[in-house]
């Protein structure tokens, strides 16, 4: 969840710069490595004081939800209602919610003002049947994220596997696999900047940062080109 913050801060990682201010505020590049972050002690002061989810007692305080990638989200987030209560909370404020890879599992239980399923009738993409297949992790999970986003009412967007896709309904943000974190955490903050300057400089959580300020978009020269690919994300 993303909340009052003072500002981006330098990552570890060469070519990119990963985003962490306090307590109350920290979003990370999706793909950042835990053992680098660790290293980072801002970041690491968050870690060490996760807010719990049954915590959280006004969601409308954040200004985007972001829920990220991993087999994780299958099995704990997607059954989870109080998550689900969360997000159709901070959705019916208008609040970003953004999700990546088998992220977007995690709005299963989310609801719409309609009383449908907030992914219901929107454009909406994950880690795809495909992908799930070239993985070998078909027989590990109970559902297959495609399958399921359908069944929820979304209509699926993607692209060759691998490839990046970010998708972007209203105030819903997603990305197909691992290599559209990028996408979505620039679309993620171009979205807050534009609710930034919309509200007169603030957001509603006080977030006052850029894409370009974090680092995120323009020089990308020195960023290191990753392979997404199954051979890629196993070396």
């Amino acid at each position: 969840m993303i909340g009052p913050c003072h500002g981006p801060g330098p990552g570890s990682i060469p070519g990119e710069r990963s985003l962490y201010a306090s307590v109350c505020c920290c979003l990370l590049v999706a793909h950042l490595r835990l053992a680098l972050l660790c290293t980072v002690d801002e970041a690491k002061l968050v870690l060490e004081h996760t807010v719990k989810l049954s915590d959280v007692s006004d969601p409308t305080f954040y200004d985007a939800i972001f829920v990220p990638g991993g087999h994780g989200p299958m099995f704990d987030l997607a059954e989870s209602d109080l998550l689900g209560g969360i997000l159709t909370k901070a959705a019916a404020a208008g609040k970003i919610i953004a999700a990546v890879c088998h992220g977007p599992a995690g709005l299963a239980k989310a609801k719409g003002s309609d009383g449908l399923p907030l992914l219901n009738d929107r454009q909406v993409t994950g880690f795809t049947n495909s992908e799930e297949e070239a993985v070998g992790k078909t027989k590990m999970v109970n559902f297959l994220l495609e399958d399921k986003l359908k069944e929820l009412g979304g209509k699926l967007v993607r692209k060759p596997d691998w490839q990046p896709c970010v998708v972007t309904d209203g105030n819903l943000i997603t990305g197909q696999n691992p290599a559209s974190a990028r996408g979505v955490g620039e679309t993620l903050l171009q979205q807050l900047k534009e609710k930034r300057t919309a509200m007169g400089g603030v957001a509603s959580g006080g977030v006052t940062f850029s894409a370009a300020e974090a680092g995120l978009v323009g020089d990308k020269k020195g960023a290191a080109a990753q392979d997404m690919s199954p051979a890629g994300l196993a070396s």
